[in-house]
């Protein structure tokens, strides 16, 4: 916005439109950046939240997304990174038009006074000039006033003379009138360039405040994406821990299952000695018996 502005105000001021395009050749160019970095920060942004609304909503258990997210982030992070690196560079450029213009400001405001003592010198030079003038007229009247008495004719040709000098006398006055003129008109113009100049610097602190207020806010969003990078990291590591631990567990159970199974088959065997050790019994209580009874 303050750039469409900034050349507005040039195209209503010519001198001002020439002044860029000497300072700046690509000025056109260049007043278009802030708008593209803003319309890039539009169209990032709400993707970087999307993709950290997903993550956050996604389970922790889906390590298959794992290099596709870190793709995103590396991907989002480049343009981030680029969209810094193109406000600084136009930082940069723009100090360096600002240098530019104050400089040419300086040479033309120095090239005015210049003419303007010029007009100031020729103006006195040219009353000095109508000053003598009139003492020689005045002189040269006394003269003829004097002389008349004595030639008719070199009276007649004094009074031509006297024509002549009223000529000269009023060539003097309007040129001292035109002198006056052009110094009024420098004067003026003089004011009409500082008031461009008050102007154009008003314009160029409004775009330096957007500028800032973009970087404000691409390093904010910077330090978002890095907090949830370190957040994903942290939920990586807690991930990794788990599944290590789940699997000691696993281990511990499969270790215990086999501990059972052979519990189960010693028991089993136990339970077959004893079986035979009872039928043993049972076939020396018979043989006692039977032998007790003969």
């Amino acid at each position: 916005m303050a750039s469409s502005t900034v050349s507005q105000e040039a195209s209503d001021h010519p001198g001002l439109a020439s002044l860029m395009g000497t300072a700046f050749p690509d000025w056109s160019t260049f007043i278009k950046t802030p708008e593209s970095l803003s319309t890039q920060l539009t169209t990032l942004v709400p993707r970087v939240i999307e993709c950290l609304t997903q993550w956050a909503e996604a389970p922790s258990d889906t390590s298959e997304e794992t290099p596709d997210r870190d793709a995103v982030k590396v991907e989002l992070t480049s343009q981030l990174h680029t969209v810094l690196y193109d406000a600084q560079k136009h930082q940069q450029r723009f100090d360096e038009f600002l240098a530019e213009v104050e400089t040419q400001v300086e040479n033309q405001k120095g090239t005015l006074v210049k003419e303007n003592m010029d007009l100031q010198t020729q103006l006195e030079d040219a009353k000095a000039a109508h000053r003598l003038a009139e003492v020689t007229h005045e002189q040269d009247i006394h003269g003829l006033k004097t002389q008349l008495r004595d030639q008719q004719d070199f009276s007649n040709r004094q009074s031509e003379r006297v024509g002549e000098l009223e000529k000269e006398v009023a060539a003097a006055t309007q040129k001292s009138t035109e002198l006056h003129q052009q110094l009024h008109e420098r004067s003026c113009r003089i004011g009409d360039l500082e008031g461009q100049v008050d102007t154009l610097k008003q314009r160029l602190q409004s775009v330096e405040t957007d500028k800032r207020n973009v970087l404000t806010q691409l390093n904010s969003r910077l330090q978002e994406v890095e907090q949830s990078d370190q957040q994903c990291r942290g939920l990586l590591t807690k991930y990794t821990e788990a599944k290590n631990a789940l699997m000691m567990s696993e281990t511990k159970v499969e270790e215990a299952r086999s501990a059972e199974t052979t519990a189960h088959i010693r028991i089993n065997n136990m339970e077959q000695e004893v079986a035979l050790l009872r039928q043993q019994n049972d076939w020396l209580n018979s043989e006692l018996k039977t032998k007790s009874e003969t």
